[in-house]
């Protein structure tokens, strides 16, 4: 059995993730002023939500910093 290449596979879905954000670029480019401004309140609105347990995550990972400034 082939060993899988890991290198290779993380290249491979970092192009499939462009390619998908290329084409997603080409719709917003029709987007309406309201469109753009209730995509970006949506997410500020999910960033807020998920600051908590991200800074909590970043200050675990790196041992760095304290979780609770980092929603600052």
């Amino acid at each position: 059995m082939p060993e899988i290449d890991n290198d290779l596979l993380s290249i491979q879905e970092a192009r499939t993730l462009a390619t998908a954000a290329h084409a997603a670029q080409k719709q917003f480019l029709h987007a309406s002023q309201a469109e753009v401004d209730r995509i970006c309140q949506a997410m500020a609105e999910a960033g807020a939500a998920a600051a908590e347990r991200l800074g909590r995550m970043a200050a675990e990972e790196t041992s760095y910093g304290c979780p609770e400034h980092k929603t600052l």
